[in-house]
């Protein structure tokens, strides 16, 4: 599941680098938000 994936990323993402954690955001994350119940 796309968004369980995100969210645990989202869990460890304070010890990743920052080039990584902007990546997540601009890629991942437009494609996982529709996925994600509001």
């Amino acid at each position: 599941d796309p968004s369980v994936h995100a969210l645990q990323f989202l869990d460890v993402i304070n010890m990743k680098d920052p080039n990584q954690k902007s990546h997540f955001y601009r890629n991942t994350l437009k494609e996982v938000l529709p996925f994600i119940p509001r």
